[in-house]
């Protein structure tokens, strides 16, 4: 974004002319670079010309499209230059709407006939929104479909994981839009943060759109176009489970278009690839309904697509939705429906994607579902029924839905779901007197039972081709625990995922490859980075064959901490079982940290100065926003530039926790590194304010240990507490002003297992946290 002419100078300038037209403004701008404007033409305001201009050098194609925005402003011009050194939306709409694309006759989008309106949301120098940006561009696409007079599709390639119990501030924004527009048709992808449940992210997550996950293409693998065998879920694609979601799946790879500076890339895969097919699918279902004299429908053209959706074998309905749309047959279905009664369901009378998850505490027998009908106070026929034995509805199957709506009585069969594992059943609910419309109200019912606690506990799922296989895990804060996956058969392979309590993806390494034997994959989770709650593991098989695979949990059996007094360093471990533990305890400086709060702060950037110190390796980068801030958000991005103000990493935090581990090279020690926060707000108001915990940590590439050897291996009795104590303690690395020790606390159990808790150590007098 530097260099827009890319001739490897940094610190571009080019004149540019505006003057007035007979009825506008024009802009003249020297894009070749000869110094003269007389062999340019004028560039009018994109908005209502679509014109643009690029800036090269003579004879060479430039690499960034610039458009124009002019208007009048206090009596003369205003002029912006708008371009994207992403990328990501050419990609998304050349999927939805390009035309013989790179020249090649009926290489097309889905819907190649409808027009394209282009808004930038993100600003180019952290890739993610800015406050209010969103609102925004709805409301001026709104506009803008109603002034050409055309009818509206809307697709958000976009998301960050929510937050339960939280609604989302732009969740509500999108649904007031639609709920005022109900032509619009928005689609939103369901996220990347799969394939955990609970990772269905906003604003997928609102009443209105549609949320759209991914399917693996396994063309792009190398199997036949020909072969009819389903394609699977992608294993990325955010899934339901709190909420219900995503409505359909759709291919999340695709080759499209780029702007000539991502040449090479023009294959790419994601959740933001599907949602703009469905977009289109939406634009021609539109099409169909002004063929046919129809004012559009949003609702209408929604059950179309989910009604006639063709559901992929084993995916359940928080991995697909109804599965993979199909034009033809929704086509049919839009033609011959007039009359679309529409029904809302809601949990314990609150609002929303509804749906019922239980676990990992006790399952209850009982459970109630509120339906209503929203499109005419007259009573009407149901059908009601379950697709899970253990899930049954009280009462007959068919029903009259009274104007005052109806309360479900569900019964679940708890000694059928005793067994560790989790299970997902739905509630469907048809119109009786004409099934043919398909399901009107589709709510999952989630069931996730633990393995055992204690020390060790394992289960085996058996996953088909391209499915997933999941077990719930409880941790205790503090304690750490390894968790491993292995095949039960040589010739089998999967990739092993594993997710934190509320769903976000583990924070370090969150999947991995796991086989057979010693080609187990294995996830060790430090005790400091343990939450407590429910850890959920995910088995995915690979889309040619089904595997069985053991899941293997093993958890400390000690209690590690260390306390700092006046330079007297302590460190203990505690034995948490029931038998002996033979045991070495040592403690180690990592490094240094710190953790900062950020106060208050208003809607802005935050910078924090890191100096680096000669001894580091590594920085690491934990953010926290409480759950408040984080529902009023719709971004916060993370980045670090360097002493020149170049950008060394940058980061958007998709979830209230976000980690960034920055590699440093021996070059940059002593140079002082800017830490930049920024908050993008769903809306623009001036009392928009928020808050963050930082904890900063350098670390070296290896410990020094700080305990004189340790206190050498012992055997440490059943509930007894080991204590190592050194006075006074020397830290091998300095600690400066304002940071504390980075200590990492290590008991190696045996032979066999290690176990490490880290801890950033109050400076000065007093205990350690």
């Amino acid at each position: 974004g530097a260099d827009l002419d890319d001739d490897g100078v940094v610190g571009d300038t080019m004149p540019v002319v505006v003057t007035r037209g007979t009825s506008e403004w024009l802009v003249f701008a020297d894009t070749d670079r000869d110094g003269s404007l007389a062999d340019e033409r004028p560039v009018r305001d994109f908005a209502t010309a679509q014109e643009w201009f690029g800036w090269s050098s003579r004879g060479r194609l430039p690499p960034v499209g610039i458009a124009v925005t002019v208007h009048d402003s206090a009596g003369g011009p205003s002029l912006t230059l708008v371009f994207d050194t992403s990328g990501h939306g050419t990609h998304v709409a050349g999927i939805a709407a390009g035309h013989d694309l790179y020249g090649v006759p009926g290489f097309d989008g889905v819907a190649p006939g409808a027009r394209l309106l282009g808004l930038k949301i993100a600003n180019n120098a952290n890739r993610v929104t800015t406050s209010g940006s969103m609102r925004r561009a709805l409301a001026y696409a709104v506009a803008f479909a109603r002034q050409v007079r055309l009818p509206l599709v809307i697709n958000l390639s976009f998301g960050v994981g929510n937050l339960d119990p939280w609604r989302t501030r732009i969740d509500a924004v999108v649904d007031s839009v639609l709920d005022a527009n109900p032509d619009v048709i928005l689609t939103a992808a369901a996220t990347n943060d799969g394939p955990g449940l609970g990772t269905l992210g906003f604003p997928a997550t609102a009443r209105r759109v549609i949320s759209v996950g991914a399917t693996a293409p396994q063309v792009f693998s190398g199997r036949s176009p020909h072969d009819p065998t389903p394609d699977p879920v992608a294993w990325y694609s955010s899934r339901g489970g709190s909420r219900a979601g995503p409505d359909l799946v759709a291919p999340g790879t695709a080759w499209s278009v780029v702007p000539r500076f991502l040449g090479g890339q023009e294959e790419k895969s994601g959740t933001s690839m599907a949602a703009p097919h469905v977009a289109g699918l939406a634009a021609r279902l539109y099409s169909a309904m002004l063929q046919q004299d129809r004012a559009p429908d949003r609702a209408v053209v929604v059950q179309a697509l989910v009604a006639t959706a063709t559901p992929l074998p084993e995916a359940t309905l928080i991995d697909q939705g109804a599965g993979l749309p199909d034009l033809p047959a929704a086509a049919r279905w839009l033609a011959e429906t007039s009359r679309l009664p529409r029904i809302d369901a809601s949990i314990d009378a609150v609002d929303g994607r509804a749906a019922l998850v239980f676990g990992p505490g006790p399952i209850p027998r009982h459970a109630q579902l509120w339906l209503r009908r929203t499109d005419a106070p007259t009573e009407m026929p149901i059908r009601i029924r379950s697709t899970a034995p253990w899930l049954q509805v009280e009462g007959s199957s068919l029903r009259m839905l009274p104007t005052s709506g109806l309360v479900l009585h569900l019964v679940l069969d708890t000694a059928a779901l005793a067994a560790p594992g989790v299970r997902v059943g739905s509630v469907i609910v048809e119109d009786a007197a004409n099934r043919r419309l398909g399901p009107l109200v589709r709510v999952p019912v989630t069931v996730r039972v633990p393995l055992s606690p204690g020390g060790s506990s394992s289960g085996v799922v058996a996953v088909h081709a391209g499915g997933v296989g999941r077990q719930l895990v409880l941790a205790d804060s503090g304690l750490g625990m390894r968790v491993a996956v292995r095949t039960l058969s040589d010739e089998g392979r999967v990739l092993a995922a594993l997710h934190e309590p509320g769903g976000q993806p583990y924070r370090e390494i969150p999947i991995r490859s796991a086989g057979h034997g010693d080609g187990r994959g294995v996830v060790d989770v430090a005790g400091s980075d343990v939450r407590s709650g429910a850890y959920e593991v995910v088995v995915v098989a690979p889309p040619s064959n089904g595997v069985a695979a053991r899941v293997e949990v093993t958890r400390s059996p000690v209690l590690l901490t260390a306390t700092l007094r006046d330079r007297a360093l302590a460190v203990q471990a505690v034995n948490l079982t029931e038998t002996g533990l033979d045991i070495d305890l040592r403690a180690y400086q990592q490094g240094i940290g710190r953790r900062d709060s950020t106060g208050w702060q208003s809607d802005g950037t935050l910078a924090m100065a890191l100096v680096v110190p000669p001894w580091a390796a590594a920085l690491v980068l934990d953010v926290s926003l409480p759950g408040e801030v984080w529902s009023q958000l719709t971004d916060f991005s993370v980045s670090l530039r360097g002493a020149s103000g170049r950008l060394i990493q940058e980061a958007p935090l998709n979830h209230p926790f976000g980690r960034v581990r920055v590699r440093l090279p021996a070059g940059r020690a002593g140079e002082t590194l800017t830490l930049l926060l920024t908050p993008a707000f769903a809306e623009v108001e001036a009392s928009a304010r928020w808050q963050a915990e930082v904890v900063t940590r350098f670390e070296a590439a290896a410990g020094r240990p700080v305990d004189g050897g340790g206190a050498g291996r012992a055997r440490l009795g059943p509930g007894a507490a080991r204590v190592h104590r050194v006075a006074p303690v020397e830290w091998p690395l300095p600690v400066p002003p304002g940071w504390a020790p980075l200590l990492t606390v290590r008991v190696d159990e045996g032979v066999d297992h290690r176990w490490t808790h880290q801890l950033i150590l109050a400076s000065g007098r007093g205990d350690s946290e």
